[in-house]
């Protein structure tokens, strides 16, 4: 079943959002990043830039390129998914 390119502009949407709140928390903290975070928000926005650019590709196609572009695009997805920072669970304290 060939994923809605709807739902993957809102994937990558919601990566640039947190990409952009990471790239924040670090201008916003008033220390210096060190060269690790800096080079790892670098990665990340690349990243995105990539999985952006085989997700046009994969729009503009026709039918009969997508499924040729799909393995593109989910190995873009599967980058950027490994790069990003988990989500951190917070745990609930005792009152």
């Amino acid at each position: 079943m060939e994923p809605s390119v709807e739902a993957m502009k809102a994937q990558l949407k919601s990566w640039s959002a947190t990409i952009d709140d990471l790239a924040d928390e670090m201008t916003r903290a008033g220390a210096q990043p060190g060269f690790d975070k800096v080079m790892k928000l670098d990665e990340l926005k690349a990243l995105r830039a990539i999985a952006r650019t085989k997700l046009d590709e994969y729009e503009a196609s026709g039918k009969e390129g997508r499924p040729h572009l799909l393995q593109a695009v989910h190995g873009a997805w599967s980058d950027i998914e490994r790069a990003l920072p988990k989500p951190r669970h917070r745990r609930h304290q005792k009152p």
